[in-house]
């Protein structure tokens, strides 16, 4: 998985200018990290056993490249009961002055969002994808760069597809997706917001950038 996330970003925290040993220590934390990360894996018949702990949500981070709609299948089933939908197209930061696409959230946006799906900071999340989808690694790192707890954030090691054949419990029919494109931030009170453990969006930098830095520190001034 965390090589699925290195192929889009690694992000560094938000600083005006780079310093070796700053760069070098989150080098090393992130060599930490994803060597721990076995841990955060889940087999599919040990997340079908947890699938009836009501502090348990499953998330669906299903996105494709191709003409398939990720949010329209979980729309139309079948899917794991009660799951969340995390759109990474739609939670996420917009107008982005170089038009890309599936930026992270705002901070009160991502925090907003996480109250309309019922989710907080004591909510164990499972997220999974449909068949032949390779984003909801994403959707992990998105969920883990905006602040949701390491330890109550899992990856199921299957498909839907390999949750059905397992005997996993599904449901069918249309259920509508939590949207947010059409969120008015101004309109929302601080106070009215109840997920408390968001953090603001880091920059995004190339990791080809970093180990230019790590192997030789004067490249830093250049930065």
């Amino acid at each position: 998985m965390w090589s699925a996330i290195m192929f889009f970003t690694i992000s560094i925290a938000t600083t005006k200018s780079f310093s070796y040993q700053r760069v070098n220590s989150l080098v090393r934390q992130y060599k930490s990290t994803s060597l721990n990360m076995k841990s955060n894996f889940l087999s599919v018949s040990e997340c079908i056993k947890r699938h009836a702990n009501e502090k348990t949500v499953f998330v669906d981070g299903s996105w494709h490249l191709s003409s398939r709609d990720g949010r329209q299948e979980y729309e139309n089933g079948p899917r794991i009961p009660n799951a969340a939908f995390l759109d990474i197209d739609d939670v996420a930061t917009k107008g982005h002055p170089s038009n890309l696409p599936h930026m992270m959230p705002p901070k009160k946006l991502f925090s907003f969002m996480m109250d309309k799906l019922g989710i907080d900071s004591t909510t164990d999340l499972i997220v999974y994808g449909t068949e032949g989808c390779f984003s909801s690694p994403r959707a992990f790192h998105t969920l883990r760069a905006m602040g949701h707890p390491e330890d109550r954030l899992m990856m199921m090691a299957g498909s839907l597809q390999d949750w059905i054949t397992a005997d996993g419990p599904i449901e069918t029919g249309h259920k509508e997706a939590v949207r947010a494109e059409d969120v008015d931030l101004s309109t929302i009170n601080d106070n009215d917001i109840k997920y408390g453990c968001a953090v603001d969006a880091m920059n995004v930098v190339d990791i080809s950038t970093v180990a230019r830095v790590v192997e030789s520190p004067e490249n830093a001034d250049s930065i």
